[in-house]
């Protein structure tokens, strides 16, 4: 055995050559060592292989040169040439019975060498690579399996059960951390993805993929700016990202950024003009623009009404609580409708509005 524990060690095992003793640590070295080995020695075979082949090639290329002729240039030698080329094509078969006997002797000898080879250096029976093959072809099998059954199926709790089969043979495996991290995200479980995914992040920190999958986890926990930052790093490794680039515009728009929102969308628009997610964004920032400059102008327009036809003020200040109201603004919202509840205490359109803001922000 190559191998024994410290306690072993103490015990007196190796004690004539104690400088050949090294810790377990060392082993990576080691391997690594043998390797570069073990890669110098098939290239060297390689190299043999290739002397062999141009050898071949160029015994094949003068067998040509000298019996194989075009009828077109008969016409063109003179009687001596012609005379050694009759010659040469009736010795021809003689040499190929030559030839044909000694390759087939030589590579007959060069087989038997490399079949002893193999059985002396017994590589039949070495079992740890196969198996080390097998269970490679079984991560991979799962790891398809979960993946069809994660993005096509939506079968996300059984993607899941297979894609903990491959991390229980290979914990680091980055394929399956973060497709385990979008099915526990698709299933609104994003701290729990967040794990999966920094740890993929850890083997691997520039997949844009995993960087923004861990992003929209931010994003649904309402931190847009966080997901901000994760959806930049995509685009920093990818900066024609449409995915990063719109659900960045969806973060600004949550933090009513419109302007801004709309420029990282038009980008992404650019690229794929036809992406779905982006063009419905769009289309709610176009709606929140107008509804913003409308804002604006009703806050003008209550000054005016204010100084000018109070009593008509209510029907503006109703308008723009009902604006501030579709922005989610219940808060401000509510102000308005108090304001204009102060003119026309009796009005139960205004106070329906006032209550049910109300009741959105207790939820």
């Amino acid at each position: 055995m190559r191998l024994s524990c410290f306690t072993c060690y103490q015990q007196g095992y190796h004690s004539a050559h104690p400088q050949n003793v090294k810790k377990l640590d060392s082993l990576y070295d080691f391997v690594e060592v043998k390797n570069k080995e073990c890669e110098d020695l098939i290239e060297q075979i390689n190299q043999y292989i290739s002397s062999i082949n141009q050898s071949f090639s160029k015994l094949i290329m003068g067998i040509k040169n000298k019996y194989y002729f075009q009828q077109a240039q008969l016409p063109q030698l003179k009687s001596q040439q012609l005379n050694d080329l009759v010659n040469q094509m009736i010795k021809l078969p003689e040499y190929k019975s030559q030839i044909i006997t000694i390759i087939e002797e030589e590579i007959f000898q060069i087989k038997k060498i490399f079949e002893k080879l193999y059985q002396e250096l017994q590589l039949s029976q070495l079992k740890y690579n196969e198996n080390y093959m097998c269970q490679k072809q079984r991560q991979r099998e799962l790891y398809e399996k979960a993946y069809k059954l994660c993005w096509d199926e939506k079968k996300y709790v059984e993607a899941i059960q297979n894609l903990d089969q491959v991390l229980e043979l290979d914990p680091n495996n980055v394929d399956s951390l973060w497709c385990k991290g979008t099915c526990l995200k698709n299933l609104n479980k994003y701290q729990d993805a967040i794990i999966c995914l920094d740890k993929a992040l850890s083997i691997d920190p520039n997949d844009v993929t995993t960087l923004t999958q861990k992003g929209q986890c931010l994003r649904n926990l309402n931190e847009y700016e966080d997901a901000i930052i994760w959806f930049d790093k995509a685009l920093n490794i990818d900066p024609n990202h449409v995915i990063s680039l719109s659900q960045k515009g969806q973060c600004l728009r949550l933090l009513k950024q419109y302007y801004n929102a709309i420029t990282w969308l038009d980008y992404a628009l650019k690229i794929d003009p036809s992406h779905v997610v982006s063009l419905n964004e769009k289309d709610k920032l176009i709606i929140l623009k107008m509804l913003q400059n409308t804002l604006i102008y009703l806050l003008i327009l209550v000054l005016i009404i204010h100084f000018h036809f109070h009593a008509k003020a209510n029907v503006v200040i109703d308008f723009l609580g009902a604006c501030l109201e579709d922005l989610q603004q219940y808060s401000e919202a509510m102000i308005y409708y108090e304001k204009s509840l102060q003119i026309k205490p009796n009005d139960k359109w205004t106070a329906n509005r006032r209550d049910g803001c109300q009741k959105k922000l207790k939820k």
